[in-house]
């Protein structure tokens, strides 16, 4: 975020406000309250982040950046969490933890080490 010219309304709450409508009657209603905060906008900034994926990670495990990610207006940045996806492979299959190498010869040959 960087500083922007003017000022944004921020940190609104509601707050209940009581009027005289004349002798023993009054009124009471909400009203939207908000501070006068300095302005800011959002400039894209390009980060390299380094993900070490480990043998035996399943679909759908998360690897988690503290403080990466979309910062919020009124606060800090969130996280960024990155979600592993397999995708199918023409040589090699998934058994487990580990690959299993997909071989398409004649019958026998793959059992002789063609």
């Amino acid at each position: 975020m960087k500083p922007a010219k003017g000022t944004r309304k921020c940190n609104c709450r509601q707050e209940m406000v009581t009027r005289s409508l004349g002798p023993g009657r009054f009124q009471m209603t909400q009203q939207q309250v908000c501070d006068d905060c300095p302005n800011v906008k959002f400039v894209s900034e390009e980060h390299h982040l380094e993900v070490e994926i480990e043998p035996g990670m399943m679909d759908g495990m998360e690897h988690k950046f503290h403080s990466e990610g979309e910062p919020h207006m009124d606060g800090d940045a969130g996280d960024l969490i990155l979600q592993i996806r397999t995708y199918p492979h023409r040589q090699f299959e998934r058994r487990g933890d580990g690959p299993l190498h997909k071989c398409h010869s004649q019958p026998g040959g793959c059992s002789s080490g063609l």
